[in-house]
């Protein structure tokens, strides 16, 4: 393999300049969403179980003025270790059978 005399140079002044050749710790695209957006979806999710990927894309596009897409909401749930799916409908607890459960 052979390397040029320039991108040698380059890596050399590199090193001088930042002691190290790593990429710039700022360097790429920068995020669309925030760390408190992504929280505000995490958040929707923990709340309403039954919040589809397209239910939620929904509530990031009219409450938090977001354009994203399923996969970067689905993406945006495995950072946060939870996976996205429908939980099945099932009748809620009414307050005699919690009492009686209770009892």
């Amino acid at each position: 393999m052979l390397v040029s005399r320039q991108c040698i140079r380059r890596i050399i002044r590199k090193f001088d300049e930042f002691h190290t050749v790593a990429t710039k710790p700022d360097s790429g695209r920068p995020f669309k969403l925030t760390d408190r957006q992504k929280r505000a979806i995490k958040l929707q999710q923990l709340r309403d179980d039954t919040c589809s990927l397209n239910d939620l894309v929904r509530y990031a596009h009219t409450n938090l003025n977001l354009s994203v897409s399923r996969e970067t909401v689905s993406r945006i749930l495995r950072n946060f270790d939870m996976i996205s799916y429908i939980a099945p409908r099932k009748p809620r607890i009414t307050s005699i059978q919690r009492r009686k459960r209770i009892q």
